[in-house]
């Protein structure tokens, strides 16, 4: 692994880190549909997929995690009726190292936030990628956000994830979020531990 490279991947995390600002008056119903996470086998996982981002859900999770896909496709249509979401839709497309995605939060209220996200990922033993998110509601939301991740290989069974959530904005009412996760691969692969913090 090449050292030099980590080191300067950290020296970026640790820079953004201090850069980002916090301060922010934002809607809980707006961040819980930016952040509240998409896919079955992620949300399964409790969200912890920084450090596994393994598949589409990666243009969520960690864009650095996007690998050269020929093709995939992914369709979820959850159903929150004992939660505070009325519907929530999830669509995923996957070219080689594009992602196209968008979701849709509705509110038992009637609120709506609409998302259409497009993420490009570099696979490699540091990937890293972004993801560009328009937003969009039915009470005055109208602009957009930018997620940077970065996916490292800690050897051949362990990965160190690094997401910095909604980064860059413009008339999106959010903080941005820094998320940290590991993971790793026990028993050939049929094991899977993974922590987010």
């Amino acid at each position: 692994m090449n050292t030099s490279l980590v080191r300067k991947t950290f020296v970026l995390i640790i820079v953004v880190m201090t850069v980002v600002a916090t301060a922010s008056a934002e809607d809980a119903f707006l961040n819980q549909s930016l952040r509240r996470g998409v896919g079955v086998r992620a949300m399964g996982m409790g969200g912890a997929f920084t450090g596994v981002a393994d598949d589409a859900t990666a243009a969520f999770y960690n864009p650095g995690g996007i690998k050269s896909i020929d093709f995939q496709y992914y369709v979820e249509n959850s159903d929150y009726k004992n939660y505070t979401l009325d519907r929530a839709d999830n669509y995923l497309l996957q070219y080689k190292n594009w992602v196209m995605t968008d979701w849709h939060n509705r509110d038992k209220n009637g609120r709506q936030v609409d998302v259409f996200a497009y993420s490009f990922g570099q696979e490699g033993p540091s990937g890293w990628g972004f993801t560009y998110k328009r937003v969009l509601s039915n009470f005055g939301t109208d602009g957009y956000t930018v997620d940077f991740g970065t996916l490292m290989n800690l050897g051949q069974t362990m990965k160190f994830g690094f997401l910095a959530q909604d980064l860059f904005k413009d008339n999106v009412d959010i903080r941005t979020a820094l998320r940290a996760g590991l993971s790793m691969r026990l028993l050939d692969n049929k094991l899977l531990l993974a922590v987010d913090e």
